[in-house]
């Protein structure tokens, strides 16, 4: 799969529960995607577990079989409470492919069908 470095990608910090900000900062480094939803025919909502960590888009590959996309964000301790989604834009449709969390190596389940 060739890579390619992710431009500006739209990021919705979205608060799914309380999120208390009284933990402290632990590290920046990449992060699980948790869920995804197809919102449009080349784009997609990635969800991940940092709790306003402020994830971005890494790295996002993609051919005719797969898309891989890493994402970055700052977590913290004692656990997080609260989901941040990122909004990806692919260079082309979703359509059948599968999407791969470049973190874990995992195949997410994408929901929606845009």
């Amino acid at each position: 799969m060739g890579g390619r470095r992710a431009t500006a990608v739209g990021c919705l910090a979205l608060a799914l529960s309380g999120c208390a900000g009284s933990g402290h900062v632990t590290q920046r480094g990449p992060i699980e995607l948790m869920e995804a939803r197809q919102t449009a025919p080349g784009t997609v909502v990635l969800g991940v577990l940092s709790c306003h960590g402020k994830p971005e888009v890494t790295l996002l590959s993609e051919d005719d079989q797969r898309v891989g996309v890493a994402v970055t964000a700052t977590r913290t301790d004692p656990g997080d409470a609260c989901m941040d989604q990122i909004e990806v834009v692919l260079e082309s449709p979703l359509a059948d492919r599968e999407l791969v969390d470049l973190t874990s190596g995992g195949t997410v389940e994408v929901t929606g069908g845009g």
